[in-house]
């Protein structure tokens, strides 16, 4: 008799399956575990080990009889008594520092050259004899040496001479004068470009070139400063005509050993000198006072050109990375330029400096609220609408008082401007809370401004200032007044030497109307005045002429800097003057110059 099952779903759980009972096609789980236990059986796992060793060992074999590198050398070293590992071989290297290399660089390289050795055996020898690796000076390019670095000598007098050139018929007229440590190196660099030159070294060169003015000097374009002079060189000037307007010579590495040399070089990287790049001169220009205005709106409105000041100049001060002017006027609409004291300027005669490349402008002038402190201010947002930068003035006493800091080509350089005169007279000129005008003047601010400047990293601070003006010539007479240096009372010496003693690198008048001396004090340099760039006074030689400076930085050094003399005369249209003209002017500079 069959007797039949019936299981309720409903009274089964869906996750518990009944013991011993087969579902469907599913093994149970005794079967499941019996067949765990089968495969256990089976496994052997020396028998796993054993066949993995022999796979492994028939694989190198394998490799080793394709001769594949490094399975065969490896095998052949551990079986053979003959075959051993490579040893190292560490020679030593002779190596010749020349002795036209530097004292310092030849002697921190041998310094860090003598570190290395292995196993007591150093790796250089320090010899001139059967040298593996020379390192040197030349005058001249080599096939056989490696170039490490191009560098450049320059002929230079003392910033006081009157005298700008030296062509090649000087070297061989005149004596030269190089520095006494750099005398081999210098005197064969020279003598490869001219043969027969008479070189002299000296030991104080500086003041060797100020005690004359006949015997110029050679120097390396990196040891140029503030107080020499950079000549030009068959007229080519080598901070704008580079790399004419200067010698060449080489710092190279010669000799067989490859390693020597890439020892060398690694080793010496941080002393070697850098290659010269004429990309990372800074040339930063700097005029006197402008005010297209009165005499000057006037001819330029007749002339239907709206750049009628800038037609001779100002291409070429548009040259210079930063280009500055110190505006004494502000731009009014419907201005009429005539006489008198009370300033403005035609709009449109902005022309004059866009076209003379100016992008800094300096506000220190005492006329810049002439006719409101409102158009003062509107010419300052146009100023800040071209992308130009200004200081020494702004819209009130805060934006006055500004530090402005320029980072171009690797320098930088600071430029602050006080305006002296109106603060000691109170007058409206000078900004206030709610007013725009120039920045006030008192030594404590030039400190804090100074070391503001330094801690933002400026390389070189310029301060300027708009002080009491002399501008009145006379040729004849027995009481002349002459304004070609420092005015006496208030007096301008002190004041401007007192910025320097607070931490300025170069100080400069940009309230003359007239050129006025300048002078190297404590070793940096102060530029009384620079007279009228763009103005009308020409009553007199004086206002007519001027001086532009030209500061040149070279990855954060400041070299030295130019100086261009202009003049203008009635037709009122600046230019810039050689010859005579302008050795006129520099030697009344030099006369004027401050004695003590």
């Amino acid at each position: 008799m069959k007797i039949t099952y019936r299981v309720k779903k409903a009274s089964m759980s869906r996750n518990q399956p009944l013991s011993g009972v087969r579902v469907g096609n599913q093994p149970t789980p005794h079967q499941i575990e019996k067949r765990k236990q089968e495969k256990l059986k089976r496994f052997d796992p020396t028998r796993v080990i054993l066949t993995s060793i022999l796979l492994f060992m028939v694989e190198i074999l394998v490799l080793y009889l394709l001769n594949v590198y490094p399975v065969r050398g490896s095998i052949d070293s551990l079986v053979s008594p003959s075959s051993q590992f490579p040893t190292i071989v560490y020679n030593t290297l002779k190596l010749d520092i020349s002795d036209n290399v530097p004292e310092t660089i030849r002697k921190e390289l041998t310094n860090k050259l003598s570190e290395l050795e292995f196993n007591g055996t150093k790796r250089f020898e320090f010899t001139s004899e059967q040298p593996d690796v020379v390192l040197s000076y030349s005058a001249s390019k080599s096939d056989s040496a490696e170039i490490l670095a191009t560098q450049y000598l320059v002929p230079v007098g003392h910033l006081y001479w009157v005298r700008d050139t030296a062509d090649k018929n000087a070297f061989e007229k005149d004596e030269i004068l190089v520095p006494q440590e750099n005398l081999e190196l210098y005197s064969s660099v020279i003598q490869t470009f001219s043969p027969n030159s008479r070189i002299k070294g000296v030991e104080k060169f500086s003041d060797a070139l100020k005690a004359q003015e006949k015997n110029f000097g050679i120097t390396d374009f990196y040891d140029l400063r503030n107080d020499l002079k950079l000549l030009t060189l068959d007229g080519k000037y080598f901070f704008e005509d580079a790399p004419t307007g200067g010698i060449p010579y080489y710092f190279t590495l010669s000799g067989d050993s490859d390693a020597g040399k890439n020892l060398v070089k690694d080793r010496g990287a941080v002393m070697f000198p850098d290659d010269f790049q004429k990309d990372s001169i800074l040339s930063v220009r700097m005029t006197g006072v402008t005010a297209i205005t009165r005499g000057l709106g006037i001819k330029t409105n007749a002339s239907g050109d709206p750049a009628y000041a800038a037609r001779k100049i100002g291409s070429w001060l548009a040259k210079a990375d930063l280009t500055h002017v110190s505006n004494e006027v502000s731009m009014v609409p419907g201005c009429v330029p005539s006489g008198g004291v009370s300033f403005c300027m035609v709009t449109s005669h902005l022309e004059a400096l866009k076209k003379s490349g100016v992008n800094i402008v300096e506000l220190t002038g005492n006329h810049n609220n002439d006719k409101g402190h409102t158009f003062n201010a509107a010419s300052i947002k146009t100023y800040k609408d071209l992308g130009w930068d200004y200081f020494g003035g702004g819209t009130n006493a805060t934006d006055a008082a500004k530090v402005l800091i320029k980072d171009v080509k690797g320098s930088k350089v600071a430029f602050v401007g006080y305006n002296y005169y109106d603060t000691v007279l109170r007058t409206f000129a000078i900004a206030g809370a709610n007013r725009a005008g120039a920045n006030s003047w008192s030594p404590e601010k030039i400190k804090a401004d100074v070391e503001k400047a330094r801690k933002e990293g400026a390389d070189v601070v310029i301060v300027t200032f708009q002080y009491q003006e002399c501008w009145s010539y006379s040729t004849t007479g027995a009481t002349v007044q002459q304004c070609y240096g420092p005015i006496a009372s208030p007096n301008q010496k002190t004041h401007f030497r007192q910025a320097v003693d607070l931490g300025a690198d170069i100080v400069i008048g940009t309230q003359a109307h007239q050129p006025q001396s300048y002078e190297v004090y404590k070793g940096k340099v102060i530029y009384y005045g620079l007279g009228n760039l763009y103005f009308d006074q020409h009553q007199w030689l004086g206002t007519r002429q001027g001086l532009v400076l030209t500061h040149y930085l070279y990855k954060g050094k400041y070299l030295g800097t130019g100086i261009t003399t202009t003049l203008y005369n009635t037709d009122l249209i600046t230019y810039i003057t050689t010859g005579e003209q302008r050795a006129s002017l520099l030697r009344s500079l030099r006369d004027w110059r401050p004695k003590n």
